[in-house]
């Protein structure tokens, strides 16, 4: 396993540790046709919600949905891999977030970007970027959505 795959990983399954220390139960996923289940691509979960933009090239690697979307509350966490730059992803996000009328609440550079933002329903919602170490190998893509309907 590469040091990048080693991060990659870790990172995943602090992810999930995450979803299940508040204690959220995971969904098993459904995948998406044929193609992704030859090539054993995840599905998004049921109930992602199509507002949410995701840029070209983007690769699910995970996608966990903590509730059926029948409850009233739910949370999405996908995390991919895209081939663009963590700048070219950060600005793509920025406007079609705002463009498809979420209010951008809030973006952090450093390590990785965070951008935070929110909607009517939604209670946490961000987007993490966080580039590869190797040239070429992408920008990781995390997703996560936090919804409460009561």
């Amino acid at each position: 396993m590469s040091r990048f795959e080693s991060k990659r990983t870790a990172a995943l399954l602090e992810a999930a540790a995450c979803l299940l220390a508040v204690g959220l139960v995971t969904v098993p996923l459904q995948l998406r046709d044929a193609q992704a289940q030859e090539m054993g691509t995840p599905a998004l979960p049921e109930g992602f919600p199509v507002t949410i933009p995701l840029p070209d090239g983007f690769k699910p690697l995970t996608a966990t949905l903590g509730a059926p979307p029948e409850q009233p509350s739910r949370t999405y966490l996908v995390a991919g891999n895209a081939p663009a730059s963590v700048a070219e992803l950060a600005a793509f996000y920025q406007a079609k977030l705002a463009k498809r009328g979420f209010e951008i609440v809030g973006v952090d550079a450093g390590a990785a970007t965070v951008i935070r933002f929110f909607a009517v329903g939604l209670d946490a919602a961000s987007v993490t970027l966080q580039g590869a170490e190797s040239p070429g190998s992408g920008t990781m893509v995390t997703i996560r959505l936090v919804y409460s309907t009561e």
